[in-house]
């Protein structure tokens, strides 16, 4: 069989393929979760080499990693303070993510702990401060998103995260993907992103 070869980056990308790369990006958020979560007080995020097979998109070759996002997941006690996803800046063209656009990623449900929260999401919430009826566990989750350094050191305080992203990246090009769990919340980010008004009552 003969023919011309191109390069993955000369095909035109149709939506399929750009799904295709925001869904790989919210799973290596997950599994980077998963892969390093022994290593530190809980799960400080490690940031693969780019020879790690686990991992499709996210590694130090493709990215640099600004910052973690943390979160509570235990919202009945608003305990477990746990990595939750990254704030990246491409250092490559990947699809429609241009070189120093800013990336955005959320992982999916990791532990016990965020199962039993998503299963309060089956309830609704409209406490005043949402942007109408939410779902009671992921919001909850979503209130406590906080932007750190990779050590977990909180250089934001209490800032909530929409405002932290939105105050240093706002005029930057700016993809939020999360799976799952992080589905519900980069959407709740995505909709105050777009917000400012909102971001400052968060």
């Amino acid at each position: 069989m003969s023919g011309s070869t191109r390069a993955p980056e000369q095909f035109r990308l149709n939506g399929l393929d750009t799904y295709a790369i925001m869904v790989l990006l919210a799973h290596d958020a997950t599994a980077i979760y998963n892969e390093f979560k022994h290593l530190s007080p809980q799960g400080n995020p490690k940031i693969p080499e780019d020879t790690h097979k686990s991992f499709a998109y996210i590694n130090s070759k493709r990215f640099e990693i600004i910052y973690q996002l943390r979160s509570k997941d235990n919202i009945i006690f608003d305990t477990h303070d746990c990595y939750f996803g990254l704030i990246m800046k491409s250092k490559e063209n990947i699809g429609p993510i241009k070189v120093g656009d800013v990336v955005v990623v959320l992982k999916g449900t990791s532990n016990l702990e965020e199962l039993i929260s998503d299963a309060a999401s089956l309830f609704m919430t409209d406490d005043g401060d949402t942007p109408g009826d939410v779902a009671l566990g992921f919001w909850k989750m979503y209130r406590h998103l906080k932007v750190a350094d990779l050590h977990n050191n909180k250089p934001f305080g209490a800032e909530h995260a929409a405002e932290t992203i939105g105050r240093l990246f706002g005029a930057k090009n700016i993809f939020v993907v999360g799976h799952s769990l992080g589905a519900a919340l980069s959407t709740y980010l995505s909709y105050d992103l777009i917000n400012p008004v909102r971001r400052q009552h968060l």
